[in-house]
C-alpha cells in the first residue's frame, strides 16, 4: 500500500491541528505547514506519539502574507515528499470590528491568509499534482462566507471570494 501524503495549512492549533492528528493516527504521512513549525511539531508529536524522526510526520514554514515563504514552502514539500495526494486550505485568521474602524492592514492581513496565500500555494503544488495524475485540494471555509456578519465583513468577504 502506497503511503498517502496530506498537506495541511494552519496544522499548529484549531481545526488544522486536529486535522493533522487524526489523518496521522489514520495513516497518512501529514505535512504541517504553520509559521511556527518547531513549536507546533512539538504539539503534535505530543499528541499523536510520533517522534523527530518519523517521516510521516513533517512539518514546513509557510507564512501565507509572503510569497518567498509561499514559494519556498510548495519547493520543500515537493523535495522532501513529491506531488501530495491532498492538499487541505485550513489556515485562517479573523479580526472584529466595524467596517469604519477596520484598518487597511487587517484587511490585506485576513484576504492574503484567507483568499491570495492559498491560491498561491496551489499554483505552486498543482502541476505537480496534474503530473501524477491525481489528488485533491480541499478549501476549509466558514458560513461566515455565505452568510456575512456585520463585525466581520473582511472574513466574510475573504470566505466568500474563496467558495
Amino acid at each position: 500500500m502506497t503511503l498517502r501524503t496530506v498537506v495541511i495549512t494552519g496544522a499548529s492549533r484549531g481545526l488544522g491541528f486536529a486535522s493533522a492528528t487524526h489523518l496521522y493516527k489514520a495513516g497518512f504521512r501529514v505535512v504541517a505547514a504553520m509559521r511556527s513549525v518547531e513549536a507546533g511539531l512539538e504539539r503534535l508529536r505530543s499528541e499523536t506519539g510520533a517522534t523527530p524522526d518519523d517521516e510521516r510526520l513533517l512539518g514546513v514554514k509557510l507564512d501565507l502574507e509572503s510569497a518567498e515563504s509561499i514559494a519556498g514552502c510548495a519547493t520543500e514539500i515537493l523535495e522532501r515528499v513529491g506531488a501530495p495526494d491532498v492538499l487541505v486550505h485550513n489556515a485562517g485568521v479573523a479580526a472584529a470590528g466595524t467596517f469604519e474602524d477596520m484598518p487597511q492592514s487587517a484587511w490585506s492581513l485576513i484576504f492574503a491568509t484567507n483568499l491570495f496565500g492559498p491560491i498561491e500555494l496551489t499554483r505552486a503544488l498543482l502541476p505537480a499534482m496534474r503530473n501524477r495524475g491525481r489528488g485533491r485540494i480541499i478549501i476549509v471555509s466558514s458560513q461566515g462566507a455565505v452568510r456575512g456578519m456585520p463585525a466581520t465583513r473582511a472574513y466574510s468577504a475573504s470566505k466568500g471570494a474563496i467558495e
